[in-house]
């Protein structure tokens, strides 16, 4: 006789809502410390699916700036075994402009910065 079929996990529950203001919470808090610091352009949440999930951005440069973001996510994941070797950062610096990405379980976090403002500063 053939093996029984191992029954499927079954969905996990949904945070409660007191744990998923929580979360929100501590989400609109890293968002402000980040946006705080000097040379930050916008900070964008995505989902794994490409939604916008957060975004400092003006709306009329989120979708085009998450556009850009999945591009480049997709083509560093080709350079990487995504199961044994998965991407923990991405750094893209041009004179002007800095991207961040930062991949958390089903999203990830970009934050563009202006690293002449940082650097400029740093050194006075």
């Amino acid at each position: 006789p053939s093996p029984s079929p191992s029954p499927s996990p079954s969905p996990s529950p949904s945070p409660s809502p007191r744990k998923a203001a929580s979360t929100l919470r501590e989400v609109e808090d890293t968002v402000a410390r980040i946006s705080g610091n000097k040379g930050v352009k916008g900070v964008l949440i995505l989902s794994s699916k490409g939604e916008i999930v957060f975004s400092t951005f003006p709306e009329n440069e989120q979708v085009e700036q998450a556009k850009s973001i999945l591009k480049i996510r997709q083509h560093a994941s080709m350079l990487f075994d995504e199961d044994s070797d998965p991407l923990s950062f991405i750094r893209l610096r041009s004179k002007q402009n800095e991207f961040l990405l930062a991949p958390h379980g089903s999203y990830l976090l970009v934050v563009l910065h202006n690293p002449v403002v940082s650097n400029v500063e740093s050194t006075l």
